[in-house]
């Protein structure tokens, strides 16, 4: 049901509220992401100082963005959000034109759902609040699309008298004319205008606007025919026109390209399909049964399409066309011009906004569609968590990575997983259908009396489960220290008694079979079936105890064990949840999609005030500048130390020196008052050492909340303790150690010994993580860029723990004679790991080259025997 104009314009006002909230709260909250943004505020200044945007004096890159953030410096100041407003405001621009494409095609429902989609995915939020962002060209290219559609395919409704035709078209014309022109400025002819005007060019094509009789006859068809003409014409050119300056690859800026030739091996095709599938979540969990519905023809529900949106079909099929030719110029530009951000967000926030009004029209779920859903939300969350940095991937700049210590957040997790369930639900759920929580042991008594086939699958499935709780339960009741010799004594007696049990099984079914009376046979039934769950039981206990018993059994089938022990509560759950939630949505009626669409909403929420900040810590230098603001009294001076120097112009308050060399930063530190210095913490252990060498302590560091940059001073604050984590890794006495080993190596590094964390005490099992502490005495520099090799042998296996010591901060070139060094490394003992002793081997190594091992336990290969880790 379509909504009133009423209710429609308050939810319209509603979802743009939101959107408003989501791309502008909180939009001066996070640094400028260093070097991309960073490198776009600077020409934006330049632009807004009447000064050449770069030292070439032209840009590589689509003005409109640069222009539009100089006029938001120029304006409101030299500030972080004065120069994300402008983009911000293109972008919500952007939405607003979404939503009036859609409802116009598809109603005023259908334009809602788009805009609540578009400005809750990734995608959009991150490129709607940076100043790197597409937000223009996301504006753009939609309005391309609006007024082409517009122009050729005008809805009845809107423009049915005749007299207003011919203005309103018009006027359409006149719009998409200014909209080429500003998606050529916002990202170039390839990106911006041609997958716009070639989406409607060719549904034009597949809806037969080109056909001669339409020319030849009179009125709207002849008008229509004409329009597509010159919109397919017009299209074929500007294709041929920029795929011959593709081949030329001239090595200038063209606005036909939008950029300049990089070199280069370009990516694979799938590296688009990889980027709009993690970029576009969760909605791009929907994406592929939206994309099939539309090319399926005759949607489902489309039907139940009112006429006065006749036009609908020329939507859908053009929606996807825009996307589709959207991935194709994308393909072409990444694979010679660089990276770049997808722009249809607006084709496919459409596409799945046509997918839920069939849904609602139609009013019959589909179960397969909730269930792949669902699976691809499972996707999504692994890749999440996996790796973090793939929700911003949609921003289309190169080298963007976090840390592998970046915290993998569960939000994600929660999140994701809500909406598919959500989805899978939402899509599932039929309201012709009656449906209501019921108890659910009437279907397993008709599954029962099916016949004796669905008898056997349902008795084995039984025993599965018994067997899997028992087993579990087992596992909890042994421990890890498993007395072997006990268990299998129990294993005996139980199997034993479970033995008697079966025969008595067989003994009462004779004699049930034999009985002539119902009583009797009742009675006899009853006695069956005791003895067989006795049975079930005690056979169960035997064999876990028989497993359980045996040495060569890890400690990693204790615990899967253990977990097996909740698969019969957690399957009750599962059915308890479905047959509720399934319920629970058919109540909602038509709003059965709105719990979906509220987690979507959500998503956008943790992208844009949680995610986003937390990926901006890594990648600003904000948090530095922030501490030095807060930290330093005035006349403190700044040092800036190969940090670039562009950032502080945005942050720092006080004065700032640029220094080039490490002596003259040693120098600058030397000075009698207090001064500060902002440089990258891939410096911290040569300037820790120069300056330690100095002044004998380490470097004070006062903020390390960046992983790229930190803060230091020479005369730490009162009450502030120092966050240089060398600190902890070097030091000059040894400390109390677990296990000594007294290895030396070449005279030169001692490895004094080691302490061992285990999750099991005084083992570790497989599958599981254990911490080793290394503590070297270093008695004199070692020349040459070795290594630190660990090989932890046992078994026919091995585990390698080579690295740099001290996380890569610390590497062994820049050890010094009398340096205690604390290296903690943590290791996965693999699966397939059997139970036993193994050995630590450890070294040096640079290439085929080691460190003869002079002094203690060792082998002959220069591999010192350090210690033993037991696996069990």
């Amino acid at each position: 049901m379509e909504l009133p104009i009423r209710t429609a314009r308050i939810a319209a006002g509603v979802t743009f509220v939101v959107a408003a909230v989501l791309v502008l709260a909180g939009i001066w909250s996070f640094g400028i992401w260093d070097p991309w943004e960073l490198a776009s505020a600077d020409v934006a200044r330049r632009l807004a100082a009447g000064e050449p945007p770069t030292d070439r004096g032209t840009l590589d890159v689509p003005p409109l963005g640069p222009w539009l953030v100089a006029q938001g410096f120029s304006i409101f100041g030299i500030h972080e959000w004065s120069g994300r407003v402008p983009i911000a405001i293109s972008a919500l621009a952007a939405v607003a034109i979404g939503y009036w494409l859609v409802a116009r095609f598809a109603g005023r429902r259908a334009g809602i759902y788009a805009a609540l989609i578009a400005c809750t995915s990734p995608l959009f939020l991150f490129n709607a609040r940076q100043m790197i962002g597409a937000g223009p060209a996301f504006a753009a290219q939609a309005a391309v699309f609006l007024c082409a559609a517009s122009l050729l395919f005008q809805p009845e409704r809107a423009e049915s008298a005749t007299l207003r035709a011919p203005v309103a078209r018009a006027l359409w014309g006149v719009g998409l004319l200014a909209s080429i022109a500003l998606s050529t400025l916002a990202s170039g002819v390839l990106l911006g205008v041609l997958p716009a005007l070639g989406a409607i060019a060719a549904t034009a094509i597949a809806r037969g606007e080109l056909a001669p009789e339409r020319l030849r006859a009179s009125g709207e068809a002849r008008v229509r025919a004409g329009i597509a003409w010159a919109v397919v014409v017009g299209s074929a050119l500007v294709a041929i026109h920029v795929a011959r300056l593709v081949a030329i690859d001239a090595d200038v800026y063209s606005a036909w390209i939008g950029g300049i030739p990089r070199g280069g091996n370009p990516p694979t095709f799938e590296r688009v399909l990889e980027l709009v599938f993690h970029s576009f979540a969760p909605w791009s969990a929907l994406l592929p049964i939206a994309i099939g519905r539309a090319m399926a023809g005759r949607a489902e529900g489309e039907a139940l399409v009112p006429a006065t949106f006749a036009e609908e079909p020329s939507l859908r099929i053009g929606l996807v066309l825009w996307a589709a030719f959207g991935f194709c110029a994308q393909t072409i530009y990444v694979s010679r011009f660089g990276s770049a951000t997808f722009l249809p967000v607006i084709a496919l926030a459409g596409s799945v906004a046509l997918l839920l009004r069939d849904v609602e029209r139609a009013g019959r779920g589909s179960w397969a569609a909730g269930l792949v859903t669902l699976l691809l939300s499972a996707l999504l969350l692994r890749d999440f968590r996996g790796y973090p940095v793939s929700p911003a991937s949609g921003l289309g700049i190169d080298g963007l990575a976090l840390p592998e210590d970046f915290p993998r957040s569960s939000g994600w997790v929660a999140l994701l997983a809500l909406f598919g369930v959500t989805a899978m639900l939402g899509l599932g759920v039929d309201r012709e259908e009656a449906v209501r929580f019921r108890d659910p042991r009437p279907l397993f008594r008709t599954q029962w009396q099916r016949g004796p086939g669905f008898r056997a699958w349902m008795i084995f499935f039984l025993l599965v489960l018994a067997a899997c709780t028992v087993f579990g339960l087992e596992c909890f009741l042994v421990g890890d220290d498993r007395p072997y010799e006990a268990l299998l004594t129990v294993a005996a007696v139980t199997g034993g008694l479970g033995g008697a049990a079966w025969l008595g099984v067989i003994g009462v079914a004779v004699a049930y079979g034999l009985a002539t009376s119902d009583d009797k046979r009742a009675g006899l039934g009853r006695i069956v079936l005791g003895l067989a769950i006795a049975a079930v039981l005690l056979t169960s206990i035997a064999i876990a105890n028989v497993i359980l018993g045996q040495p060569q059994v890890s400690s990693l089938a204790v615990r899967i064990g253990r977990v097996l022990a909740f698969i019969a509560p957690a399957i009750a759950l599962l059915v308890a949840i479905v047959l509720g939630g399934r319920a629970a949505f058919h109540l909602m009626g038509e709003w059965s999609l709105a719990p979906m669409l509220l987690v979507g909403v959500v998503i956008g929420g943790y992208t844009s005030f949680i995610f986003q900040p937390k990926m901006s810590s890594h990648f600003s230098p904000r948090e530095v500048y922030d501490a030095y603001n807060d930290l330093a009294s005035q006349g403190e001076p700044l040092g800036e130390y190969r940090v670039g120097g562009r950032a502080a112009a945005y942050y720092a308050h006080g004065e700032v020196e640029e220094l080039t060399e490490q002596n003259a930063v040693l120098e600058f530190l030397g000075r009698p008052e207090r001064v500060w210095l902002a440089f990258r913490a891939d410096d911290l252990a040569q300037l820790d050492r120069a300056y330690r060498q100095r002044t004998n302590r380490h470097l004070f560091v006062a903020d390390a909340s960046s992983t790229r940059v930190l803060l230091a001073t020479n005369q730490p604050p009162e009450g502030l303790a120092s966050e240089n984590y060398l600190a902890d890794a070097i030091l000059d006495e040894v400390p109390q150690v677990q296990h000594r080993v007294g290895a030396n190596f070449d005279r030169r590094v001692e490895l004094v010994g080691y302490d061992l964390d285990l999750p099991g005490g005084h083992s570790v099992g497989p599958g599981q993580q254990f911490t080793v502490t290394w503590y070297w005495r270093v008695m004199a520099p070692v020349p040459g860029s070795y290594q630190i090799f660990l090989h932890v042998d046992g078994a026919g296996q091995r585990l390698n723990g080579d690295h740099e010591p001290v996380d890569g901060h610390y590497p062994v070139r820049l050890w010094d004679e009398g340096d205690i060094v604390v290296d903690r490394q943590t290791l996965r003992v693999p699966a397939n790991f059997p139970p036993g002793q193994y050995t630590f081997f450890i070294g040096f190594y640079a290439g085929e080259s080691r460190l003869d091992v002079v002094e203690g336990p060792t082998d002959e290969v220069d591999r010192a025997r350090a210690g033993t880790l037991l696996v069990r």
